[in-house]
């Protein structure tokens, strides 16, 4: 494609890959140099590395091999179908839920929603990190027991979340369309629950006028993880 000089993929997403495995395509060998580390005066030797991290494990490359070569051609088209099938009747869902709002025209596997300020729920506006939050819980089967909730990822600016679809999904909309009804319904009801975690941490950051104090309480969150 014209003006496209280099495309990367993780492998280890929609290639079903080990994870830590990514490939990147130069449109020149002169671009691919850009990528080399070359120190020949170096007192351990000449040494030359395909990549700035230098040394790395083999095992990842053979297992990613392996997946691209068992899965093939036909096997990736097929879980496309299948991701694209279940995106699209989740996206056709969302859109019919009241209180919600599908962002955009979503192409591919990935539904990005928000509240919809038009339609309100019980007469008040949802929170959507809330509705994250319910989703995020676990569920009751009907056989009574616990099922792990839906890892969806928050996002801001505009606040919302979104849900990435992948093979793990297929046939599972229907699913999700009804925890997503529920959850919207609990919120609606109970718009003092999830008071902490992701809800309460990204309520904060839009309330706040100067957004330099959350560089700052992040990086003083991951000092604490070094810390320990």
């Amino acid at each position: 494609m014209p003006g496209v000089t280099s495309i990367s993929a993780d492998t280890h997403k929609y290639g079903y890959a080990p994870k830590g495995a990514s490939v990147v395509m130069y449109r020149s060998p002169a671009l691919r140099s850009f990528q080399y580390f070359v120190a020949p005066e170096w007192s351990g030797g000449i040494y030359a590395s395909p990549s700035m991290p230098g040394s790395r494990p083999g095992g990842l490359i053979a297992a990613t091999w392996a997946a691209l070569v068992s899965m093939g051609q036909e096997g990736y088209l097929e879980c496309a179908r299948e991701i694209m099938r279940t995106a699209k009747a989740i996206d056709a869902g969302i859109r019919a839920i009241p209180g919600l709002r599908v962002l955009g025209q979503p192409h591919m596997s990935v539904i990005s929603f928000t509240h919809d300020d038009a339609t309100p729920v019980r007469g008040t506006q949802i929170n959507i990190y809330k509705v994250g939050e319910a989703m995020g819980a676990k569920k009751k089967s009907k056989d009574g027991t616990l099922r792990p909730g839906w890892n969806l990822n928050t996002l801001q600016k505009p606040s919302s979340i979104h849900i990435c679809c992948t093979y793990m999904h297929r046939g599972r909309a229907d699913e999700f369309l009804n925890d997503l009804r529920a959850a919207v319904d609990l919120v609606a009801d109970n718009p003092n629950m999830f008071k902490n975690g992701s809800a309460a941490i990204y309520g904060m950051a839009e309330s706040l006028p100067d957004g330099s104090v959350i560089d700052d309480m992040a990086r003083g969150f991951i000092d604490t993880l070094y810390a320990q």
